[in-house]
């Protein structure tokens, strides 16, 4: 093949069967051109190259909002009613998910893709807690 791997640090290293000398290399001033013709994260915000760990990072946040969540709207569940809570958790998250589909910078991402993640965990859980309630003690031991 022609393009083995290319990468940012020497994106002229891997071009087999050209001299790489006589290909001029110029800095990039206009941003990046993509190939395709969808639009996602990384295209919209350029998280190529020197920002590639960003990318890595909206999920890392959206973990560390799993792991709040889980504790905080369990909590809730557990001191008031489950079924509100649900109900409440999927609108919020229903909310955030469409809120990062529209962030205007990739700051606005990474805190509702958090919030997201807190929400989203917390009424997985509530969920499950109000299945196994609704099933009951005799019909759960069947499947475990």
């Amino acid at each position: 093949t022609l393009f083995r791997s290319l990468s940012c640090a020497g994106p002229l290293s891997d071009l087999s069967g050209y001299n790489s000398s006589k290909i001029q290399l110029t800095p990039c001033t206009e941003g990046w051109v993509y190939n395709t013709s969808g639009s996602s994260i990384v295209t919209e915000f350029n998280l190529v190259c020197d920002d590639a760990w960003k990318l890595d990072l909206i999920q890392s946040c959206a973990n560390l909002g799993f792991l709040i969540g889980s504790v905080g709207i369990g909590y809730i569940a557990d001191r008031f009613v489950r079924k509100p809570c649900l109900v409440i958790a999927i609108i919020i998250n229903a909310t955030f998910g469409m809120l990062v589909a529209f962030a205007p910078s990739y700051t606005w991402v990474v805190i509702f893709r958090t919030l997201q993640g807190m929400v989203s965990k917390g009424c997985w859980l509530a969920a499950y807690i109000l299945i196994a309630e609704f099933v009951g003690l005799t019909r759960s031991e069947e499947y475990t």
